[in-house]
This record gives C-alpha cells, structure tokens and sequence, in this order.
C-alpha cells in the first residue's frame, strides 16, 4: 500500500527517487555491459538498436532534467519573491515587528523554513525525475530480456 501523497513531503520523493535510481542505475549498467560484451565486435541488429537508444536516452534525459530544473528554479523563485515581497511589506508597515518574538513572527520563521524545505526538494525531484522514470524502466525491460 502507497502512503498518502499528500502527507510526503518532496524530500521524502526525492530520497525516494535518489534510491531507487541508486539500485537501477548498476543493474543497467551490468545488464548493457554484458550484453556489449556478448555481442562482441559483430553486434547483432537488436543490439545495435540498444546501443543506439542508450545514448539518445542519455542526451534525452540530460536535456529534459535541464529543462525541469530550469522551470522549478522560476517557479521557486517567484514564490520566494512573493513571500519576500511579503515580508518587507510587513517590515514597513512595523518595522520593529522583525525584532519581537511574538508568535505572529515566530510564525513567518517557521513559514520560511517550510517554503526552503519545500523549495530544495521541489528542485531535487525536478532534476531526479527524468534520469528515475528512464533508468527503472530500462532495469525492469532489461531484466525481462535477460531471461
């Protein structure tokens, strides 16, 4: 049973995403290495196509990680822009309000901490999800041609 997306936070994706990469990876790797191996310097065609689709594979997923982690920095930005804008408001408004320890404020701390957390994970995920989705399908086909 998967725990309810709503209660993860992106980190909790993130590892999630980084260790199941962490195990893919080597198989895909082994599983490709023999098969180069095996085929020797006469590679049959079905290898050969195998060999094409693991470096346009590469390139693909290097570009679409580039691009995900491009989008999530403006979106990342914005939204740092907007509690930042936020808080200079407020600053201006009472500007001795940044110095109390009252829980208004305490608050807008704890908000910040969140809205980092959530930033760095959010941007974590964007650049894991590409290489992720590309390396378990490759160690999951791999494996069943294997056999």
């Amino acid at each position: 049973m998967r725990p309810n997306r709503r209660l993860q936070s992106p980190h909790t994706d993130a590892w999630t995403q980084a260790s199941e990469l962490a195990l893919a990876v080597p198989q895909v790797i082994a599983l490709r290495t023999s098969r180069m191996l095996a085929a020797g310097h006469s590679p049959s065609k079905r290898d050969q196509e195998e060999f094409t689709l693991m470096s346009a594979e590469k390139v693909q997923a290097w570009a679409e990680t580039c691009t995900g982690v491009a989008s999530q920095a403006v979106v990342e930005h914005q939204q740092w822009a907007s509690w930042m804008w936020s808080q200079w408001v407020s600053a201006c408004t009472s500007p001795w309000a940044m110095l109390s320890t009252a829980p208004g404020q305490m608050r807008a701390w704890e908000d910040f901490a969140e809205q980092a957390q959530r930033s760095i994970g959010n941007l974590a995920r964007s650049s894991l999800t590409p290489s992720h989705s590309r390396a378990t399908a490759n160690a999951k086909r791999l494996h069943r041609q294997s056999r």
